[in-house]
């Protein structure tokens, strides 16, 4: 059995990522290195929204992996034959893949500025002889990837795809009566308020309250919810909020008892879109960067144009900027054009059951394929494999 060490750290590793420590390919196991007494100190140092302010300030003042590289540095294991990191350039002397995560900009921190300025440091790093292969989730990670670094870098490239792990479910029949009240799901996250925007959580309300004007709706926003929104939100019966991390099995019961995945996000959300489709859930989102590569137009889902009135789409740092004060500003003032979009393709959902049960077989049709963790594993294995060929 060949080890395989998560760096640099294996209790952050994203949900994502999570089923490759729970079913990993042939022959591998992961593994990750006790937390050190420096780690548990800066992890107690990032509760202090004054620390976070002012480590963002140095990154984006001094444009330097430095303060990054010295905090995300991990112990390695002495036995271990592979090092996969997940997104953190590695310096080490044992062969190591690195996996891009959501975007390049993630190689130097999610931050465009550090990504442009390191460019070389970055590619000269990926080019090492024992850095295997770079992993990329997606297309359009992919085609990041070719804009900024030679053929040399894009050679060692491969895309695996995110996967999610089977679940025994049973569905819950009383959503296909014809009479039944009909249930949106918005997803987002509860730790982070920020991802109430990123994620469209300002576009889901809105489209929801379009719809309860000509039909009998009702809302699930599982996601944390900015302060000045709650009162309003609240004051609407039919919208339900869940701020409080809840059991598996309650977010499965989530997904079995919805009709429609309302995610109307600015960039691909990572699970969100794979679990409704899992549980066989239609999805109503926008053309944001990478969804595309995962919601196909009429097939297990709608896609419909992104609001043309968003400056944030237009900079070279996209999808890096949407955790930006300018970005908030901009999608609190709602595209009124955006909202009619998104309302008319849900309410095409509401008034067409047969094409919901469609749409959704669709993605649950992919999730056993394209998004298994065969799939996934099969990719997986033959890189482990040559990278650990001399």
């Amino acid at each position: 059995m060949r080890k395989i060490q998560i760096y640099p750290s294996i209790k952050k590793l994203h949900t994502g990522w999570k089923s490759m420590l729970t079913d990993p390919p042939e022959g591998y196991v992961f593994m990750g290195a006790e937390e050190s007494a420096k780690e548990k100190f800066i992890e107690k140092l990032k509760k202090y929204k004054i620390i976070r302010t002012l480590y963002h300030l140095f990154l984006k003042t001094f444009k330097s992996t430095a303060i990054l590289n010295a905090t995300t540095k991990t112990q390695i294991i002495d036995d271990v034959d592979l090092i996969y990191s997940t997104g953190t350039l590695y310096y080490g002397e044992k062969p190591w893949v690195i996996d891009v995560i959501d975007h390049p900009y993630g190689l130097a921190g999610n931050s465009h500025d550090l990504f442009i300025k390191n460019l070389e440091k970055i590619e000269k790093a990926l080019l090492k002889e024992n850095c295997k292969k770079i992993l990329c989730p997606h297309e359009s990670a992919f085609e990041i990837m070719k804009e900024y670094f030679s053929k040399k870098v894009i050679d060692k490239t491969v895309i695996v795809r995110q996967a999610i792990k089977p679940v025994n479910f049973k569905e819950n029949k009383k959503k296909y009566k014809e009479n039944k009240r009909i249930q949106i799901l918005f997803m987002g996250s509860i730790n982070n308020p920020q991802d109430f925007y990123m994620k469209g959580g300002v576009e889901a309300i809105e489209t929801f309250r379009e719809l309860q004007k000509k039909y009998d709706v009702e809302l699930i926003v599982k996601c944390k919810i900015p302060e000045y929104l709650i009162e309003s939100i609240l004051k609407n019966k039919g919208i339900k909020i869940i701020e409080k991390e809840i059991p598996f099995e309650n977010v499965v019961a989530l997904y079995t008892t919805s009709d429609i995945l309302l995610q109307p996000s600015h960039a691909y959300v990572l699970m969100a879109f794979l679990e409704a489709m899992y549980f066989g859930l239609p999805i109503v989102t926008i053309d944001t960067y990478a969804v595309e590569d995962y919601i196909k137009e009429g097939y297990n889902g709608f896609v419909v144009p992104k609001s043309k009135k968003l400056k944030t789409y237009q900079k070279r740092e996209y999808p890096d900027n949407l955790r930006t004060r300018e970005f908030f500003d901009e999608v609190k003032n709602v595209d009124s054009d955006l909202i009619k979009r998104l309302s008319d393709k849900v309410e095409f959902l509401i008034k067409n059951h047969n094409l919901r049960k469609k749409l959704g077989q669709n993605g649950q049709r992919l999730t056993r394929t394209k998004f298994s963790i065969e799939t996934r594993n099969k990719i997986l294995k033959k890189v482990f494999d040559e990278a650990m060929k001399k």
